[in-house]
């Protein structure tokens, strides 16, 4: 738990906590960039013991357990700072204790006094959450639009963690407002710093404006990186000395006057990118790619409106239901998700990237009907990824359901083929 106070002057620290059975409860401090300053502190700590001269801290309140896991509990605390020896100064809330064990934190675009990152008060910032997360922890964006300072320059600070969204990125937004970048990776993150299920927009910078990679190699899948503007290059995406991983994104509507989805160069001139893409679409016109330094694009099973060298890249329109809406499900005769109407429903054509993905790609998450094999796409192996043509036992109509009329249409062919 996170709590932010003011003080100009630090003394002792005491508190009252009523914790479950079993349990013990204490602090860390940490400055307001979440540095950490005292771990493990209990009442009655001096904290001039730990030349704490910070005039604003937080404090991040643990819950340990003999066996590392305790059901989250409802309590009020006092914590008090001794600051003169004529008067104290108090600072109470009421919060939610659970184990840190569990790793998780959560983020949403609402304003909250309270907030400490719990699933009951979520932080206003994805920047907050992962300062305050650990390598292997995650956080869960909640659905909303995210934007302003916190929500874009986003900086993974060299943690192996995961961001995701928490319903997928027709749902969370990152609307960098024209101001800035959407995240940055630039401290030697690898694969397993993860992104996942955003969508990224309104980015504007030099290069790179929805996400920027130096000397990194993050993971970025389910994401749509859509209407980016780079002054320079790399309109969506720019690498340098970089390695990403891209899984299933989708990439449009992005320009910059070089390599509108993704360009790849160095300062030195001589340090190049070895970047991966496979599974997405970028249906980002004809300059779509620029690589210098001897940069290496490796794709395979993506969509590709100007063409690039790959296994299974073709460039075949995607079929979009609506993309000026920002509505990038492929369309399809056998069930597409109808995000208005929040159910399946049938269209008139289907996309050719349905069941066009990597054959060895994940796809257990896509609804039944899923053909054996992933999308392309940001919905590719999603709850929400068209289905294909697999018929769904009973739907003797193909209007994608089974009830009355499939029986009334039985009754008639029988009828038909034996007269009575």
């Amino acid at each position: 738990m996170i709590v932010r106070t003011s003080l100009s002057q630090w003394d002792t620290l005491t508190y009252d906590a009523t914790c479950p059975p079993g349990t013990a409860v204490v602090y860390d401090i940490l400055d307001i960039d979440y540095n950490l300053l005292a771990a493990g502190l209990t009442s009655g700590s001096n904290l001039h013991d730990f030349s704490i001269t910070s005039p604003t801290i937080r404090l991040r309140c643990n819950l340990s357990t003999a066996d590392g896991f305790a059901t989250p509990v409802a309590h009020s605390a006092r914590v008090t700072w001794l600051r003169h020896p004529d008067h104290l100064v108090e600072s109470r809330w009421s919060a939610v204790l659970s184990s840190m064990t569990s790793g998780t934190w959560h983020v949403d675009d609402a304003t909250d006094a309270l907030e400490d990152g719990s699933v009951l008060h979520p932080f206003d910032a994805i920047q907050e959450a992962i300062d305050a997360a650990d390598a292997g922890e995650t956080v869960i964006v909640h659905d909303g639009t995210f934007s302003g300072v916190g929500n874009r320059d986003i900086d993974f600070r060299g943690k192996a963690l995961t961001v995701r969204s928490a319903s997928g990125p027709d749902h969370t937004t990152i609307d960098c407002g024209g101001a800035g970048r959407g995240f940055v990776f630039h401290s030697g993150e690898g694969l397993g710093s993860l992104l996942e299920g955003v969508l990224i927009t309104n980015g504007a910078a030099t290069r790179g404006t929805a996400i920027a990679c130096a000397q990194s190699g993050p993971l970025i899948r389910n994401c749509m990186i859509v209407s980016n503007t780079a002054s320079a290059e790399g309109g969506a995406i720019h690498c340098d000395a970089a390695s990403p991983r891209f899984v299933n994104c989708t990439i449009t509507r992005n320009s910059a006057p070089s390599g509108a989805a993704l360009a790849c160069s160095s300062a030195s001139q001589s340090y190049p990118s070895s970047v991966t893409l496979a599974s997405c679409i970028v249906w980002n016109g004809a300059d779509s790619f620029a690589l210098a330094d001897e940069s290496v694009l490796a794709m395979s099973y993506c969509c590709v409106q100007s063409g690039f060298p790959g296994i299974g890249v073709i460039s075949q329109d995607p079929l979009f239901i609506n993309p000026t809406a920002r509505d990038f499900h492929l369309l399809s005769e056998f069930g597409r998700w109808d995000r208005a109407a929040a159910r399946f429903v049938c269209d008139d054509a289907t996309s050719p990237y349905i069941d066009a993905g990597d054959p060895a790609g994940e796809f257990s998450r896509e609804p039944q009907r899923n053909g054996g094999r992933v999308n392309m796409g940001a919905f590719g192996n999603t709850r929400e990824a068209s289905r294909s043509r697999l018929k769904l036992v009973g739907d003797v109509n193909d209007d994608c359901k089974v009830n009355l009329l499939d029986l009334l249409n039985v009754r008639d062919r029988v009828n038909t083929v034996c007269p009575q």
